[in-house]
């Protein structure tokens, strides 16, 4: 299973660079699957009053939901990223897994998305591959990084991302 991250700040075109490379790798017939790490406090696991949501508040550390649309299980104990890795590779044998969100992330490469230049700065590290978001600019590169802005050059980020992982 190949991973990749797509990290950055709020607000600097994470979710709409990994749409676009799901969108792609769903298209080329890959099994892919994607981990979001959200850091906002007003984050609700599910619906208040639901029985799902009942069950937990009465102290189950795992609850699952089925219905004929999907399948949902909410994780109320600690597991680390790694653990959460593995269970979705076990339950789902993808041929990618996309993480977003997690920027401390540093051991599988990255695409980092920027609002603006300073943004790199701050977020380097050595397995960012490309750089996206809306100030990057065409043919311009930072660190031999590529700069490519999704919302101009998707095809040009589809084609390097899917280079890089020889998919």
């Amino acid at each position: 299973m190949k991973i990749l991250v797509v990290s950055g700040y709020s607000n600097s075109g994470k979710t709409c660079v990994a749409e676009l490379l799901l969108d792609s790798w769903k298209k080329k017939g890959l099994k892919i699957a994607s981990i979001k790490n959200v850091h906002t406090p007003k984050f609700q696991m599910d619906i208040p009053n639901t029985d799902s949501w009942r069950h937990a508040r009465a102290g189950s550390e795992v609850v699952g939901v089925r219905s004929g649309k999907g399948n949902v299980l909410f994780l109320y104990n600690e597991i680390s990223l790694e653990e959460q890795i593995d269970f979705v590779h076990h339950i789902s044998n993808c041929d990618i897994l996309l993480l977003e969100g997690f920027r401390d992330q540093v051991k599988y490469p990255q695409i980092l998305c920027i609002k603006d230049r300073e943004d790199i700065v701050a977020q380097w590290n050595d397995k960012i591959i490309a750089i996206s978001g809306i100030a990057s600019e065409p043919n311009e590169f930072y660190k031999e990084r590529p700069m490519i802005n999704n919302f101009v050059n998707t095809d040009q980020l589809i084609e390097f991302v899917n280079t890089f992982l020889e998919i």
